[in-house]
């Protein structure tokens, strides 16, 4: 009969990846038995519950601070005391597309073009009736960056195949990220470089989708 709950986990790490997005990581805790998940929260809410000892926390407001604790369990429930907070002040929105001038592979009405850059999520482009994927936009951020990262936001929550790329010359392309081989299964999707990707251009090309 187990009541020992396991030790406070150390004070938690918080990474920002993008300004919506970042990761908490942190030791794991000592237990007698060994713990077997840990509850994250975030401000005094419960968040997530993972058997890691990081986590990806999506959906963050740009420029807001957030506190981040931990509680570890063992097999028995038994719980631990919270680890200390990490706070965090995440950095503010620069979103580089924002009024950029877009090309498209073909579009319909009222979904045109520039919708997709006009910082309402509310708004879409979408591709010609009746035409059949792939279909892409491309995105010209006026200058070159090393790209660490971006987030694309479909109509729907789920169903859609694509690939990001990013190209300095519109005849070069990287991938940023390759989603080509299962349907995404969120809204927001957030693509990290593993090193920054050099470049003015950014096409997404919708390969499939089931929505």
């Amino acid at each position: 009969d187990d009541r020992t709950a396991p030790d406070a986990p150390a004070r938690p790490s918080v990474t920002p990846l993008l300004p919506s997005l970042a990761q908490v990581s942190w030791p794991a805790a000592p237990d007698d038995q060994g713990v077997t998940s840990y509850a994250v929260y975030r401000d005094g809410e419960r968040i997530a519950v993972t058997d890691a000892t990081r986590l990806r926390v999506s959906g963050l407001t740009p420029g807001k601070e957030y506190g981040f604790t931990v509680v570890a369990r063992d097999a028995a429930l038994n719980a631990s005391e919270p680890s200390p907070a990490a706070t965090v002040t995440m950095p503010a929105d620069h979103d580089l597309a924002l009024k950029a001038p877009v090309t498209v592979s073909s579009y319909s009405e009222p979904n045109v073009p520039a919708l997709a850059v006009d910082g309402d999520l509310s708004t879409r482009w979408a591709q010609g009736l009746g035409l059949p994927d792939p279909s892409w936009i491309q995105v010209d951020l006026g200058a070159q960056y090393d790209v660490t990262g971006a987030i694309t936001t479909f109509e729907k929550a789920s169903g859609y195949k694509y690939r990001l790329e990013v190209s300095p010359d519109e005849a070069h392309w990287t991938t940023l990220d390759d989603h080509t081989d299962g349907d995404t299964t969120a809204q927001a999707n957030y693509s990290l470089a593993d090193k920054d990707v050099h470049g003015r251009y950014v096409r997404l090309t919708v390969t499939g989708s089931s929505s």
